[in-house]
Formats: structure tokens, sequence, C-alpha cells
């Protein structure tokens, strides 16, 4: 009966805790921000377990982006301004791949030069490139949100553990 009882404790244990690098938090915010500009802005569920290449198991991400996004107002509106600056660029590239399809149905209304060049347009356009400036920063500044929030639990949380260690000590 013990051994049963220690084979059953053992596979409820919880998985080891997951390390949160910049790295890491850099690329879990590239997934949810690429799915969230998909979706649009009224869809909130994202599809954790269907994203690929995600730093962490899907339940783990989505818990910390639950933490990020619940404790800090401001880290929440950047994230939400960076979801906006992709949507837009999505959009974008939808219109684009919209007119392309019209103008490849319909070749008698469109004009070759103008075909040409949406076609080069087209190629070229990456709306989920996070090398664009606008987008690097943006995302840059969700990071450094993310450093500061870690650097002023740390203080909030390193005085009270001093106080209840020399209260320990002084009992």
């Amino acid at each position: 009966m013990i051994s049963r009882y220690a084979i059953l404790r053992k596979s409820c244990m919880r998985s080891k805790r997951f390390f949160w690098t910049c790295e890491s938090d850099r690329k879990l915010l590239m997934a949810y921000i690429r799915v969230r500009a998909v979706l649009g802005a009224r869809y909130y569920r994202v599809p954790w377990k269907s994203l690929s290449d995600l730093p962490a198991p899907p339940h783990t991400c989505l818990r910390r982006m639950a933490l990020l996004l619940k404790t800090n107002g401001k880290i929440r509106g950047a994230v939400m301004c960076l979801c906006n600056l992709l949507g837009e660029r999505y959009v974008r590239y939808l219109e684009k791949e919209r007119s392309l399809k019209r103008r490849r149905l319909f070749p008698q209304i469109s004009n070759r030069s103008q075909e040409n060049s949406l076609d080069s347009d087209c190629e070229q356009f990456n709306w989920d490139d996070f090398e664009v400036p606008e987008i690097k920063s943006a995302l840059n500044e969700v990071l450094e949100l993310i450093q500061t929030e870690k650097i002023d639990q740390a203080k909030r949380i390193g005085p009270v553990n001093q106080k209840t260690l020399t209260m320990i000590m002084m009992s």
C-alpha cells in the first residue's frame, strides 16, 4: 500500500519549475503577439496548445502571460500597443493579398506594370517581422518593463524577508 501511494504521489507532483529569462520572455511575447494580431482584438483566448515555438510547455506559457498581463498595467498596455501595431500590419498584408488575388482573377482590368509592382511588394512584406525598428523598439520596451517589474518585486520581497529573519533571530 505504501509503494502504491508513493507512485501516485510521484505521478501527481508538478514538473520542474521553469525559469524565465529575457530570451524566453521574448519568444513567448513574439508567439503571443502574433496570435493576438491574427485573432483580432475581440478574441481573448489564445490556443496555447496549437502554438509552435513556445519556450516552455503551453500551460506554463499561459500562466506566465496571465501573470505578466495582470500584475502590471504598464506591461499590459505596452503588450496591447504592440498587438495593435502588429494587427495593423496584418490588416495591410491581408488587403495586399486580396487586391493581388482580385488582379489575378480579373487580369483584363488591371494594368501589367501595377501588377508587377504589387507582386514584389507582397513578397517583401512580412507582417510579423520583429526586426522592423518600430516593432523591435516596442518589444524591447515591453521586455524592459518586465525586467523593472522583476527588480521592483525583488526589492519589495527583500526587506520583508529581512524583517522576518531578524524577528525570528530575536525571539
